[in-house]
C-alpha cells in the first residue's frame, strides 16, 4: 500500500516576486505559492512585467538583498516609487 508524501516546504528560504504587468505568470500565483511555504517572502513590483529584476534598480536591489541575506526580511519600500502618479491637466505636477 502506498502513501502520499507531501514535499517538505520549510527546508529552504524562499522569495516569491511578481511584476503587476506580468502577462506570463499571474501575480496571484506567486502570492499563493508564498502563502503555502512557511517562512517564504512575497514582493509585488508595481508597473513591471515578467522578469521583474530587469525593470528597475529597486527590483535589482531587493533581489540582491535577498540573495545576500535570505534569512532577513525583504525590504521592499522602494516599490512604492514604482507606482505611477497620474495627474489631470489642471492639477500641479508631483
Amino acid at each position: 500500500m502506498s502513501t502520499l508524501r507531501l514535499p517538505e516546504t520549510d527546508l529552504f528560504l524562499s522569495w516569491f516576486f511578481s511584476g503587476t504587468n506580468d502577462t506570463q505568470t499571474a501575480t496571484s500565483w506567486s502570492e499563493q505559492a508564498a502563502g503555502n511555504i512557511s517562512g517564504s517572502q512575497f514582493v509585488r513590483f508595481p508597473n513591471t512585467g515578467h522578469g521583474a529584476t530587469l525593470f528597475s534598480k529597486c527590483d535589482r536591489d531587493v533581489a540582491a538583498a535577498f540573495f545576500d541575506q535570505p534569512e532577513m526580511p525583504v525590504r521592499s519600500a522602494c516599490t512604492e516609487g514604482l507606482i505611477p502618479k497620474f495627474v489631470l491637466p489642471e492639477d500641479p505636477l508631483p
